[in-house]
């Protein structure tokens, strides 16, 4: 007789500068959220981006203590660069043949393309949708060891067990498909604005396409603030947050920081959203080429960068179809978070969907 874990792995999604999570509980009616959330540092000077820092490991050790958690296993979601999305062309011989056979090839493909030693990659596929002009019907999906390794370690040494190694594109996706029909020919997409980077995947109906890593990110947006108004990171973020917020912060008295309403300050974020959106449009642009019979239906934002006042407003503007944030429904589990807390843990909230034990 099957059974089944009563509570998911718990789905965190770990950054520079924010953590979130969720985790689910399986009950009669089916799974509902048992606990999500996510918290964010205010930045004060650029935070530290490695996985070992102090400042990390005692961020995700206090959510650990502090958080409703059941069990000790994890679910991560690796991101661009450190996991890679390779269409190709595979032939109907080897889909059909044996799965090692198919994978050994498969892995070599991956490793000539990433440039390095085939038995240092962990691979999984997906199927691409019909219809492609290339002949591509196979998304390789590769990561090095020594990365989840990495994430093996860090999660160790805060008493956590790495049980499920996902992907933040496909967690997204999930996320954003939620609630809606989706039409098998319908193009659509979800950009990650985060801190160092942002990334765009792409979708046709229920399967994933097309996957990009972009520069420009929050930290290119702070970092162009603090160059162009001459103040520090701390000053700079404080003064790109008031500007953005998708709910207007008041001045405080006596912030000496340069004002949020400095027109300099609007044309750098406002020029942010637009390189990014200039990105995705290329992408659909890509997409539209590469199959047959598809439309363009959609874009959902999420990431810290997403709760910017103009960003869906620059971003439909740019591709000329609907644009929102995700919005992971509310349960009795989140009534303490904000819409802002809540958005912010979409990635973790899709990556916990993607636990099907």
């Amino acid at each position: 007789m099957a059974s089944h874990r009563r509570f998911s792995d718990i789905a965190l999604d770990i950054g520079p500068a924010s953590i979130a999570w969720c985790q689910f509980r399986r009950t009669a009616a089916g799974r509902v959220p048992h606990c999500c959330g996510a918290v964010f540092d205010g930045l004060r000077q650029r935070p530290e981006a490695d996985l070992t820092s102090g400042r990390l490991l005692g961020r995700v050790a206090r959510v650990a203590e502090q958080s409703r958690f059941r069990g000790r296993s994890v679910a991560i979601a690796l991101k661009p660069p450190d996991v890679a999305f390779i269409p190709m062309t595979v032939p109907a011989a080897l889909l059909e043949g044996p799965a090692a056979q198919r994978l050994t090839a498969m892995r070599f493909e991956a490793a000539r393309e990433m440039q390095t030693d085939a038995n240092s990659l962990l691979l999984d596929t997906l199927p691409l949708p019909p219809g492609n002009r290339n002949g591509q019907n196979t998304m390789i999906v590769a990561a090095p060891r020594d990365v989840v390794a990495r994430w093996s370690g860090l999660l160790e040494s805060v008493d956590l067990d790495l049980a499920t190694v996902d992907t933040a594109p496909l967690a997204m996706l999930r996320a954003a498909a939620v609630g809606k029909t989706i039409e098998p020919n319908a193009l659509w997409g979800v950009v990650d604005i985060g801190f160092s980077s942002s990334v765009v995947a792409l979708a046709i109906g229920h399967a994933m396409v097309y996957v990009r890593l972009m520069a420009e990110a929050g930290d290119a947006a702070t970092s162009a603030i603090a160059q162009t108004l001459n103040v520090d990171y701390g000053p700079a973020e404080i003064v790109k947050t008031r500007f953005a917020a998708a709910d207007r912060l008041p001045e405080p008295a006596g912030d000496s920081v340069a004002p949020h309403e400095d027109p300099r300050a609007a044309a750098m974020i406002r020029t942010h959203f637009e390189l990014i959106a200039s990105e995705v449009s290329r992408a659909f642009a890509y997409a539209l080429e590469s199959y047959d019979n598809v439309v363009a239906t959609a874009l959902y934002l999420t990431g810290g960068g997403s709760e910017a006042r103009e960003a869906c407003e620059v971003f439909a503007h740019t591709l000329g179809i609907p644009v929102s944030r995700i919005e992971p429904p509310r349960s009795s589990a989140d009534r303490a978070l904000s819409d802002a807390e809540l958005r912010r843990a979409a990635v973790a909230y899709g990556l916990a969907l993607g636990d099907r034990a």
